[in-house]
């Protein structure tokens, strides 16, 4: 076939070689070691492999070369004639002949492929320089004037042969893989899930949904009747947590199925009236309904008389946060104590009418 195509001259553009195929070799394909993606550590030692996650930590693990199935495959391998191998280190040796212009400007180090390239360069005058050595005395300079930048100062301390502690008086740590701790799950108590469902249905109430973050915070201040703290810093809650309970409760109020009849469409019709007339009322004496305060729905406590069951500074807190007008001698003595119960309330009656 070789004669036959370079007889005559041979074919234009076509280079003639003659490549004997070769199928006794084999390559041998080792199985996949199990879990090797969380190795990061090997020591080979002669048929065994020893593995670590994480580096001279524990003892490893040994792995046995024997135990691994290696499964032979045949592989075509091609030898090309020492002709064509010649001819394309030819090509090779011609292409790195290729010429290289280098700047004539002394100490520059630009070089270029191109002679009209050199000639831009050389226009342009942008040449580059490398310093080729440097003293001592200027690298201390530089490197004492950039500690001096940095405002970097260290003073030399001297260990002392008291202060040296014997390495055995040390507790020796565990050896372990350092590895990701699994999370418990955590059980709201009665408390807080009484505040939270509270939270929650005045938000549903009112229009104005609470939000995660702001009831965490305000669980960290929140109050009882009797103005002690209702939590303490092992049941404090995160926005993450206030905000899962949030999701199941209003999860909850959309699976719930009611049945509407004419009456209850008429009432909800009569109802949005209503709220609608006195919403427009409100809105012209700038004032909102229901009144909540921490936990607390005000308007609730004055309908069903619990307000009464507030403590004093509960009450004056009260007070200061819906900006009604009190004596100052009221805060001292018990007595006057049905007199704040009355603000709220006839703050929360004005409302209503």
């Amino acid at each position: 076939m070789k004669n036959a195509l370079l007889s005559h001259g041979g074919v234009e553009g076509v280079r003639v070689a003659v490549v004997p195929c070769i199928d006794d070799s084999f390559v041998a394909q080792l199985d996949k070691i199990p879990g090797i993606s969380k190795l990061n550590n090997f020591e080979f030692k002669g048929r065994n492999i020893v593995t670590w996650r994480a580096y001279d930590v524990g003892k490893g693990k040994r792995i046995s070369l024997s135990k691994i199935q290696a499964e032979n495959t045949k592989r075509n391998q091609q030898s090309v004639t020492t002709e064509f191998e010649k001819a394309v280190q030819e090509e090779k040796a011609e292409d790195s002949e290729s010429p290289i212009y280098s700047c004539p400007q002394e100490g520059c180090t630009r070089v270029f492929q191109r002679s009209s390239a050199l000639e831009k360069h050389l226009s342009l005058e942008s040449c580059t320089s490398i310093l080729e050595k440097q003293t001592m005395l200027d690298v201390a300079k530089e490197k004492y004037a950039s500690l001096l930048k940095e405002d970097v100062c260290a003073i030399p301390s001297i260990s002392t042969s008291c202060s040296t502690v014997v390495a055995d008086s040390y507790p020796v740590a565990q050896e372990g893989w350092a590895l990701k701790e699994s999370t418990k799950s955590y059980r709201f108590n009665e408390k807080q899930k009484s505040y939270l469902t509270s939270k929650f249905n005045i938000g549903q109430e009112t229009g104005r949904k609470m939000k995660a973050d702001v009831v965490s915070k305000e669980m960290r201040h929140a109050r009882g009747e009797d103005g002690h703290r209702l939590f303490g810093v092992t049941e404090f809650l995160s926005v993450e947590q206030v905000s899962s309970f949030f999701s199941r409760m209003a999860a909850k109020v959309r699976q719930q199925k009611i049945t509407i009849t004419e009456a209850d469409a008429a009432a909800a019709v009569e109802e949005d009236n209503f709220h609608e007339m006195r919403n427009k009322v409100l809105s012209s004496l700038q004032l909102q309904h229901p009144i909540d305060f921490d936990q607390y729905n005000v308007c609730d406590m004055v309908k069903s008389s619990t307000l009464k069951k507030l403590k004093m500074d509960m009450l004056q807190r009260l007070c200061e946060e819906l900006n009604l007008d009190v004596p100052e001698n009221v805060w001292q003595e018990e007595e006057h104590k049905i007199t704040l119960h009355q603000a709220p309330r006839k703050c929360c009656f004005r409302m209503l009418l």
